[in-house]
């Protein structure tokens, strides 16, 4: 057990919270300067429910640690969750529908826009803090059956500049990470991945 780890669901135990999937990740910045993300913890990203929940939990952690501040400072939004049907298929069943396109960018993209807002409106986004969102390159090359996360994607960059723009005046940066690809259980389930790696 590790108990200096807490996450959306509270303190980590092994005995209580499972992964489908483990993700991390080492990036170098240009200045030398490294930022490990792990991603262990899984929660429904776009029921409001659920967030509100995680929110209240993350503020119950942190006033139980009043030693700590009292924000987040670093938020990363990593989502593989999407639809990965063709946009046309001779069988209309097996095509992308309404829902599930608007699904996939709904948990995909606008998320990241839901959670910023919630918390900024609690007051855990403070000068300091910093976003991170997790892009990936079907946001600008075409990828078969990739369609509807690739949009997914470019959205989520595009959301990731106005929150970057509107947040800077309170010293919160938001940055977009296109880190390459990662052997993850989500990336097995492209139809293509062969054609990514």
């Amino acid at each position: 057990h590790r108990h200096d780890v807490v996450g959306l669901m509270g303190q980590w135990n092994v005995d209580k919270f499972s992964v489908e999937d483990f993700a991390s990740a080492l990036v170098r910045f240009e200045n030398g300067a490294s930022l490990v993300l792990e991603s262990s913890f899984c929660a429904n990203i776009a029921s409001d429910e659920k967030r509100v929940a995680a929110i209240a939990t993350i503020k119950e952690t942190l006033a139980a640690h009043p030693e700590t501040p009292q924000s987040i400072h670093v938020l990363v939004h990593s989502v593989a969750f999407g639809s990965l049907l063709p946009f046309l298929h001779e069988d209309p069943a097996q095509a992308i529908s309404r829902g599930q396109l608007e699904m996939t960018l709904d948990v995909m993209a606008s998320s990241l826009v839901y959670w910023t807002q919630d918390l900024w409106r609690n007051g855990l986004l403070v000068r300091g803090s910093r976003i991170f969102s997790m892009s990936s390159a079907g946001s600008q090359q075409v990828v078969q059956n990739y369609g509807a996360v690739g949009a997914a994607k470019a959205a989520l960059e595009a959301y990731t500049r106005a929150l970057a723009f509107e947040l800077a005046p309170h010293g919160v940066l938001v940055n977009a990470i296109m880190a390459g690809v990662a052997d993850t259980n989500a990336l097995r389930k492209i139809p293509t991945q062969d054609l990514i790696v």
